[in-house]
């Protein structure tokens, strides 16, 4: 009974602080594009791929033009900007982004962002405040500037890859707008 009982403080002690984890970052934009195809989303989405990155086939790993989804597994190098610990935290950061069309509208989302570097944080999470030291050999204050930098350098990438592909996913006609 006494193994029970155990067992069962154990396992809801576990439960507990596998709740208490952060949220992991994400990122989810839904945009409608009036009266455009699913298949012209997807094919657009794939001129986009071919523009956007240097060798586009090395970072899409995954299409399905009957289902419209398309994954990519790119990979962002990062500089840590302070002279020390540079080597330390200097790396990349990789992510999956996913791009599903659908009639009158596309959906991208960029999750699973991790940071590799010889002291890399690894999967990032929502946080903006370190709470404690998550690295071995380091400081808090260090970790919270690497951490902020590599947070921002994300955004800043999210930023861009969403703006670009918005740009070529809503295409204007210019001969529908001419008076003839």
């Amino acid at each position: 009974m006494r193994k029970i009982i155990l067992f069962i403080v154990l396992s809801l002690f576990s439960f507990t602080l596998n709740a208490q984890e952060s949220e992991k970052l994400s990122f989810v934009e839904i945009v409608p594009v009036e009266g455009v195809s699913s298949d012209e989303l997807y094919n657009r989405a794939e001129i986009w791929i071919a523009t956007a990155f240097r060798n586009p086939d090395k970072v899409t790993k995954y299409r399905n033009a009957e289902n419209h989804q398309i994954i990519l597994m790119p990979r962002l190098n990062f500089q840590y900007s302070k002279t020390v610990g540079k080597a330390a935290a200097s790396g990349t950061i990789e992510y999956t982004m996913k791009i599903n069309t659908r009639d009158g509208r596309y959906r991208v989302e960029v999750t699973d962002c991790y940071h590799n570097a010889s002291s890399g944080f690894g999967l990032l999470t929502v946080d903006t405040v370190l709470t404690k030291c998550r690295l071995k050999l380091t400081t808090l204050k260090w970790e919270q500037q690497v951490w902020n930098e590599v947070q921002a350098a994300i955004n800043r990438e999210v930023l861009l890859l969403f703006n670009t592909l918005k740009q070529n996913m809503v295409i204007i006609d210019a001969g529908q707008s001419e008076d003839w």
